[in-house]
This record gives structure tokens, sequence and C-alpha cells, in this order.
């Protein structure tokens, strides 16, 4: 999901009214950190997030904005989550393919 989705999705969702504000920014400076467009789906993993933080700190960016950037990219991470296994199961219904379906392949070889 996009930096732009992702703040589109969050008048949605229950985050604070600085949250809604700050969140969008965060992601974006995440993107930039990790080179990637505004409208590039971001990966969300324990260095590259590390990576992120260390950047911050060195940067001279207060503890409480660090704080706050690692909840914009929870929040970026746990929305991504959740669209996901809400267009799952609908792409699979679109093409035919149930999950029990998937798991009898599987299981069948």
């Amino acid at each position: 999901m996009s930096v732009e989705a992702f703040s589109g999705l969050l008048g949605r969702c229950d985050v604070s009214p600085t949250g809604k504000r700050w969140f969008p920014v965060w992601v974006g400076r995440y993107a930039s950190h990790l080179s990637k467009s505004p409208t590039a789906r971001l990966a969300v993993d324990r260095e590259t997030v590390i990576g992120f933080l260390r950047s911050l700190r060195d940067a001279g960016v207060p503890a409480w904005q660090r704080l706050q950037a690692v909840q914009s990219i929870e929040c970026y991470r746990d929305v991504v989550h959740c669209v996901a296994s809400r267009v799952a199961p609908v792409a699979a219904s679109a093409t035919g393919v149930t999950k029990s379906q998937e798991v009898l392949k599987v299981y069948n070889g």
C-alpha cells in the first residue's frame, strides 16, 4: 500500500487527530529512507525499521519523535495487513478458488 493510500485510510482508523496528521509524514520519511516512491508498497521488517530509527537518532531527532515514527510504521503495517486480509478472500472468490480448495491443492500435491 502506498503512503498516499495509507493517508486516505487513516480517516477511518481509530487514530488520534495528531496521529492522522503526523503518521503519513513519518511513513513518508520512512519511504524516503528506503528510497521508495510514495506510491510504492513499503517493506516493514525489524532490521529496516531499526536502520531508519538509527538514522533519525543520528540526525538528532528527539526520542519522542522517534517513538511517534515507530507508532506510524506500526500503524502502516497493521493497516496493510488488515486490507490484505480483507482483499484476499474477495480475490480468491473472484478467480473461483476458495481457501479450502487452496488447502486441498497443497495437501494433495
